[in-house]
């Protein structure tokens, strides 16, 4: 049992995963004859899934990208009117939410709220449809910070599907969807109002306890303890907390993957908690120890590893970091920030050769990871913050080839505007103040036509305060004025 009950980006890909396999199915049931909306409407339907397939073998190529999106969106677009027809609603509603996810994968995340707020208006008789489209808008909402919206969203969930006395079976089917009262909770803390807050998580106590008490089903019990164990974080009831971790401990011990989650839960407890750090390192140590091959293993050696660094014992750190390298190769992100780590300790040690060549395995094995976006250019600091004027120069030079690589191959959207971001750092490091405002206004202009202007400003107001008095900030500061006027 997984302690954190938030399921983020891997349970929204497997709600849309589970959308596309729901409407595979409902297409080979119907199976009516070749002619009419309906078969036209299959046909589209087939078209589009074909070009998503091609996207995901192509490496997510934008020109591949539009036309899977396109393929989607004419579906939707002629045939839309008839999406509350029985005969045809099935595929119209497949097609806006497969449409959705797609759009989310390219990093359109207006749009792809948009359509999944879409779907839900056309999915009503469709609970299990409705139910994905609606948690699917809240999660995408929170992302884009728009709370309000994302309230909006989880409120008609909870209003259909979550009642104490009568729980819904897509619920049953789809226990996620219980999440949706403890968001509802953070939301209302996050939107200023405190004692709604208290009231949505009394509410959450007690939907989870009835569930506890009267159902049966393994997965939803198990999803229902872990949400009433963070309705006692969300108050910060910190022995609580422990207690009921510990009897969970006890019910899942045939479980050792439910153990290593809830024990690295309880040392976080200590740790951030109750502000022990004695107990929180002996916990983690008994992780790394007991349960080796668990996903929280590594994590739990770099948490040990930092609060060796916090209380003055570095070589026991350096330990942590060296073993993470040695032992578990496999957990990407563990490895890197080891990786990382060990840099940063070599730099306090003196040897900046030695981190400088840590920084370079960094982005050269992780170049897509954000350690592997800062490396290049922590090397460059690194020699400027010591003087060493060439090695500087050197260094930003290398970053710029290594982000233009990035751009180069076939890489994610997302992918290619961080490079772009990174581009105009090292740029800006070298003092190239004219190259630098030409690749900024170049990548506003590509986060507008993604209707990301949110993060087209954060490009901007980044530059003129990291840059000030330069002719990059000065670039900065007008697009700025323009974009708010």
């Amino acid at each position: 049992m997984k302690a954190n009950p938030e399921h983020g980006l891997r349970a929204f890909r497997r709600s849309a995963a589970a959308a596309a396999a729901l409407a595979a199915l409902l297409l080979a049931a119907c199976g009516p004859a070749p002619d009419g909306e309906r078969y036209a409407a299959e046909k589209k339907l087939f078209k589009a899934r074909k070009l998503r397939e091609d996207l995901s073998a192509g490496g997510m190529r934008e020109e591949f990208l539009a036309k899977a999106l396109e393929g989607y969106r004419a579906i939707v677009r002629e045939h839309g009117a008839a999406a509350a027809d029985s005969v045809i609603g099935d595929i119209v509603v497949s097609a806006q939410i497969e449409l959705a996810e797609l759009e989310y994968r390219g990093g359109l995340l207006k749009e792809a709220r948009g359509d999944f707020e879409a779907a839900a208006e056309i999915a009503k008789n469709d609970p299990a449809a409705l139910a994905n489209a609606l948690y699917s808008a809240g999660l995408i909402s929170e992302e884009l910070g728009e709370s309000a919206r994302a309230e909006r969203s989880y409120e008609r969930l909870a209003a259909r599907f979550l009642a104490v006395d009568s729980l819904a079976d897509i619920v049953r089917a789809d226990p996620r969807y219980l999440a949706a009262p403890l968001r509802l909770a953070d939301l209302a803390e996050r939107l200023g109002k405190p004692d709604e807050s208290r009231a949505r998580l009394g509410k959450a106590e007690r939907l989870f306890a009835a569930v506890i008490e009267r159902e049966r089903n393994p997965e939803l019990l198990r999803e229902a303890r872990h949400n009433l164990l963070a309705v006692f974080l969300r108050r910060e009831d910190w022995k609580r907390a422990l207690a009921f971790a510990s009897e969970l401990e006890t019910l899942y011990r045939d479980s050792p993957g439910d153990v290593s989650s809830l024990l690295s839960l309880e040392a976080s407890i200590h740790r951030d908690g109750l502000n022990d750090r004695a107990g929180a390192l002996a916990l983690y140590e008994s992780i790394a120890r007991d349960h080796p091959r668990s996903p929280e293993a590594p994590e739990a050696l770099l948490a040990a590893a930092e609060l060796y660094r916090e209380t003055g014992r570095p070589d026991e750190a350096r330990a942590r970091y060296e073993r993470i390298l040695g032992e578990f190769a496999g957990a990407a992100p563990a490895v890197v920030e080891a990786q990382w780590q060990l840099a940063r300790l070599e730099e306090l040690g003196g040897d900046i050769e030695a981190a400088a060549l840590r920084y370079r395995s960094i982005y050269a094995q992780y170049p897509e990871t954000p350690r592997g976006f800062e490396a290049p250019l922590r090397i460059a600091s690194l020699y400027r913050e010591r003087g060493a004027a060439d090695a500087a120069k050197a260094a930003c030079d290398k970053a710029l080839e290594h982000y233009e690589q990035l751009l180069s191959g076939n890489r994610s959207p997302e992918t290619r505007l961080a490079a772009e971001r990174g581009i105009i750092r090292a740029l800006a490091e070298d003092a190239r103040w004219r190259a630098a405002a030409e690749r900024m206004t170049a990548i506003v202009e590509r986060y507008n036509e993604l209707g990301e202007r949110e993060r087209a400003i954060e490009v901007l107001e980044a530059c003129a305060e990291n840059y000030p008095g330069t002719e990059l900030a000065g670039t900065a500061l007008g697009e700025l004025a323009r974009m708010k006027r």
